[in-house]
């Protein structure tokens, strides 16, 4: 996708590769939800197969083969936005934020939002990650509304995995 520049950590920025990245992957994706089982991770992970959603990593190291970041999106339409870039994940492992690859990512996908005729940038964040919050701020968002969700009763017979 392109290389960012840096000095002190140069970063890869590249569409995800799931047969090659992810164990990776499922690491960082366990960091962000680590109430979820990584068996419903891998049983969700493998039901988006196939669809639209798409994902970028950031990796760093010697061959660019380290991943520290990634984000999933989707290009939507919605009657609010028309055209948008939906930020469906978003996730830098730990010792690695403030290094400026969040930022880097954001940028991607900015680029990835114009290239794609989007009009608009959505994205949900947990209410008690402040330092997303102030992320996302600092990246020119504003909050424009709350997510509202209801879990449903779970049922094995339609895939459900608790």
């Amino acid at each position: 996708m392109r290389d960012v520049d840096s000095e002190t950590n140069p970063v890869l920025l590249r569409p995800l590769v799931l047969a090659r990245d992810e164990a990776a992957f499922m690491a960082l994706l366990r960091a962000l939800y680590p109430s979820i089982a990584e068996a419903t991770l891998r049983k969700r992970l493998q039901d988006l197969q196939g669809s639209s959603w798409e994902c970028i990593g950031a990796f760093t190291g010697n061959d660019a083969g380290t991943m520290v970041g990634m984000s999933g999106y989707w290009i939507q339409h919605r009657l609010c936005y028309g055209r948008f870039l939906y930020v469906d994940h978003f996730i830098v492992s730990g010792a690695e934020r403030t290094k400026g690859i969040g930022q880097c990512m954001w940028q991607a996908l900015e680029q990835i939002a114009h290239e794609r005729g989007c009009e608009h940038i959505a994205l949900d964040t947990f209410v008690t990650h402040s330092l997303a919050q102030r992320f996302w701020m600092n990246q020119g968002c504003s909050i424009v509304g709350l997510h509202f969700g209801k879990p449903l009763m779970c049922r094995p017979a339609n895939g459900c995995m608790k």
